[in-house]
């Protein structure tokens, strides 16, 4: 994963503006077909958007990237606790979750905001901290995979943190996401045990992208080690140059699988009104 070097991140605080839209001001459920709904806009939204700072966004991605790779278990823990730190210090209640994974433990971060209303109703936030590579064990900075969906969330944290919801809004951060979903599958696991009413979750993941100005990228290749992983940058780089060429400029994509397709549509709706970015909606059955 490359470096991002800039501070040009539209699309991170685009998302930003989207996730403090939808995170339960805007979702509720319809009672007669439990179907997610959208309610009427609250003009308070715009304060909130004036609060997203590019700066701390763009601090919390270098800090990221520092931890060089955050693929080896160790790196993963250095970031967990680091994040653990960071929503302590927004005064949320954290707590670092552990689970059994390759022979070791591995850590997920939890932090809830209690709603005022119905606090089992929860609205899940989420985004994973670990990178992949060529070389992961060396070099996986993981600038958009994943570190900017991380600075969204605690950006978004820190904006809501003093907002009173009707219902419980939880932050996770995931371990292991890209070695097989571990963090995620041990969360939903333990929420599907618990019998968590879990009304919505929201993943972001891959944000705030920039593609080689130029046609082609000598530096993206090069980077690669093996002759695959060479021929899967080329290929990447082609397809991105053919999105730019059938979306233009300054898209962002909003996924889901079909049972969420209500949801999916909630959310690129109001990243059309408040983001001012092309959204392209994908409703299959292998998103999430």
């Amino acid at each position: 994963m490359r470096s991002l070097s800039k501070s040009k991140i539209r699309y991170v605080i685009a998302i930003s503006i989207v996730l403090i839209i939808t995170g339960i001001l805007y979702l509720a459920r319809d009672r007669t077909n439990q179907q997610i709904i959208l309610t009427r806009a609250d003009n308070h939204i715009i304060d909130l958007i004036a609060q997203v700072k590019e700066s701390y966004l763009k601090e919390n991605i270098l800090k990221l990237q520092s931890y060089e790779t955050r693929y080896r278990w160790e790196k993963q823990w250095e970031a967990a606790r680091w994040i653990a730190q960071k929503m302590e210090d927004l005064d949320y209640d954290a707590a670092i979750q552990v689970y059994d994974f390759k022979d070791k433990e591995w850590p997920n971060v939890i932090a809830k905001k209690k709603g005022m209303r119905d606090s089992t109703k929860i609205i899940v936030l989420l985004a994973h901290f670990d990178t992949i590579s060529d070389d992961p064990e060396n070099h996986a900075p993981g600038a958009d995979d994943n570190g900017s969906g991380i600075a969204i969330l605690l950006e978004s944290a820190r904006v809501l943190k003093d907002i009173d919801f009707n219902y419980t809004l939880t932050f996770c951060f995931f371990s292991n996401e890209e070695t097989g979903r571990a963090g995620s599958n041990y969360y939903a696991a333990k929420a599907k045990e618990s019998g968590l009413n879990i009304l919505a979750a929201i993943n972001f993941d891959i944000l705030g992208y920039n593609k080689p100005s130029g046609l082609f990228s000598f530096g993206a290749v090069g980077a690669q080690g093996s002759i695959r992983n060479k021929m899967k940058a080329i290929y990447r780089i082609q397809m991105n140059n053919f999105g730019g060429l059938r979306h233009g400029k300054d898209v962002v994509e909003i996924a889901g699988k079909p049972a969420n397709g209500k949801l999916v549509k909630a959310v690129s709706n109001l990243f059309r009104q408040y983001s001012g970015l092309k959204v392209v909606e994908s409703i299959r059955d292998d998103c999430g």
